[in-house]
């Protein structure tokens, strides 16, 4: 308690720092890097979200395969899709139909690892390529039409550009695999009659695809052809063959390595 004259408050009767909200309010300079980090989360929260949308498979199958549609002239369609941008890309059931024509191939699963750095430092690097039970069927009609894509009008639109002289691609290409492969081509000839050859049991095996380095394969398939007057021939190919590819990717040798049983 204060004496009478001495100007003294007691310690009970001073106002607490505490008690003042003005000074209890955080600073201006207290609060910028909370709110920096408020908006960096938010950035990166959105960027989460932009990057996994982006990448979703029903994402690419509604947005990204009806451009790569319109790009080729058919309809190409996947059961499912995978995409990691950095590193590689897996599709199912992928199949490619023209329009207005018979589907042209179909394809269980696709799968392609690659570096994304190494694309971009203009090196095309592939470490794997497995396509599995691809089934791939032209058809011929009498006046040489075929089931293949045609060039959309804004494609065939489009002014061609001046050739000009350009490197070769820079490809390192590996362990590319073929499994269970089929192909099938039915040709319509003069008369009504059909001729069809067919290849299955498709079993390919590439080591690698690089500029001025040999490739080697590794093929077993069955054949069959049947003529048009009934005729019918059978029979199975295997070997290993090789080529070597020059720096602009042209062969410079050919070893066909093949076996044929009729």
């Amino acid at each position: 308690e204060a004496m009478p004259g001495t100007g003294h408050v007691a310690a009970e009767d001073r106002p607490s720092p505490r008690s003042d909200p003005l000074l209890n309010m955080p600073s201006e300079s207290a609060r910028t890097p909370r709110r920096v980090a408020y908006v960096a989360g938010g950035l990166v929260a959105s960027l989460l979200v932009l990057y996994f949308t982006l990448t979703s498979g029903a994402f690419l199958k509604a947005v990204v395969l009806p451009k790569v549609s319109d790009a080729v002239g058919a309809t190409v369609t996947a059961e499912d899709l995978s995409l990691s941008p950095f590193s590689g890309i897996e599709l199912t059931r992928l199949k490619v139909t023209p329009a207005g024509a018979a589907p042209l191939a179909a394809i269980e699963k696709v799968r392609v690892r690659y570096d994304l750095r190494a694309i971009l430092g203009g090196t095309i690097d592939v470490s794997e390529v497995t396509i599995e039970n691809p089934v791939l069927t032209l058809e011929q009609q009498a006046d040489g039409s075929m089931n293949l894509p045609k060039a959309s009008a804004k494609a065939a639109d489009a002014t061609p550009r001046p050739a000009t002289a350009s490197k070769p691609p820079q490809l390192r290409i590996r362990n590319v695999v073929v499994k269970d492969g089929s192909f099938r081509m039915t040709s319509s000839v003069a008369g009504g009659g059909r001729q069809q050859v067919q290849v299955g049991g498709l079993q390919l095996t590439v080591d690698q695809v690089v500029n001025g380095a040999p490739t080697g394969m590794n093929l077993e398939a069955e054949v069959a052809l049947a003529l048009p007057d009934g005729a019918t021939l059978q029979g199975r190919i295997s070997g290993k063959p090789s080529v070597t590819l020059g720096a602009d990717l042209m062969p410079q040798a050919i070893a066909a390595n093949l076996r044929t049983e009729i």
